[in-house]
């Protein structure tokens, strides 16, 4: 077994993690409600799926916050296993959810481009294809990482300063193979999607309704991208570093804050900026200071 990491060595950034999470997984509940109940039929499955996955990251990925645990370096075994396993799957299934999305969007712009392609482009896009996605490679994953930790206990342990692990270097590396993977194809079809509008201008616009994705959906996407560019990163870093290496987990839980500023309407983002205000000034200490 590896070093066990001391978390109370990396308090502000076990801070800064927190946040994140806390305000991620809350804010995005909220952005989730509101859609289902203004939108109900017409919102867009694979953006509610999104929502749904980050909600999922944000809360089993900072359990140890959640359950007070967050400065122990020797949680609960239960409880450590379960965070390791879903730490492994989280990364694809955020990745898999951010594909999704962009595949959609980039889709609905061929389609509105280039008609010849649709009979094509429609089965890339398939529905249930897009939903599926995460999952296909994220339950494999987290199950893998249940049964290695379930035979050997003395694999899981407090790895991170952040979360717990589960030693096995070749089903880790495969979750950030999954991740950067994901990731590097949501930048080329991204850029692809920008260079289709870039050269069709305002008939995109005109158009691009009637695949049932809206222009201002479109560019909050490519927007998106931004963030998944930086994930990607991410993921290319957590090939070559090692569990404790907690500056790219910090930058990735942004990622999930980036997805309720952009795809929130802004009568959600101001019911949502004083609870991250509130959440900044108690929550994260109050969790964090519970076993001290």
């Amino acid at each position: 077994m590896s070093e066990i990491a001391n978390p109370r060595e990396y308090l502000p950034h076990l801070i800064v993690w927190s946040t994140f999470n806390i305000f991620a997984a809350l804010a995005i509940a909220a952005l989730l409600l509101v859609t289902l109940v203004s939108q109900r039929r017409a919102a867009d499955r694979a953006l509610l799926n999104l929502e749904a996955i980050f909600i999922l990251t944000s809360v089993s990925g900072s359990i140890l916050v959640w359950t007070g645990h967050a400065l122990d370096t020797h949680p609960p075994y239960a409880l450590c296993l379960f965070n390791a396993a879903i730490g492994m799957a989280n990364v694809p299934l955020m990745a898999g959810a951010a594909l999704a999305v962009v595949l959609k969007v980039w889709g609905s712009v061929m389609i509105a481009c280039h008609i010849r392609t649709r009979g094509v482009v429609q089965w890339i896009i398939w529905k249930p294809f897009l939903l599926a996605l995460p999952y296909l490679s994220g339950l494999p994953l987290f199950i893998a990482g249940l049964i290695i930790g379930t035979r050997d206990p003395s694999k899981v342990y407090r790895g991170s300063p952040l979360y717990c692990v589960v030693e096995n270097p070749g089903v880790q590396n495969t979750a950030s193979a999954f991740g950067a993977a994901y990731t590097f194809s949501c930048l080329v079809l991204s850029v692809w999607t920008t260079i289709n509008l870039v050269t069709t201008r305002r008939r995109v616009r005109r158009i691009i309704e009637y695949p049932g994705v809206s222009y201002s959906f479109v560019c909050r996407t490519l927007f998106f991208s931004i963030f998944v560019s930086v994930a990607f990163v991410v993921g290319i870093l957590s090939l070559v570093s090692t569990f404790s290496a907690i500056v790219p987990d910090v930058v990735l839980s942004s990622c999930a804050v980036a997805v309720f500023f952009i795809f929130s309407t802004a009568k959600v983002r101001a019911a949502a900026l004083p609870l991250s205000y509130v959440m900044l000034r108690h929550l994260s200490y109050f969790i964090l200071y519970t076993k001290s």
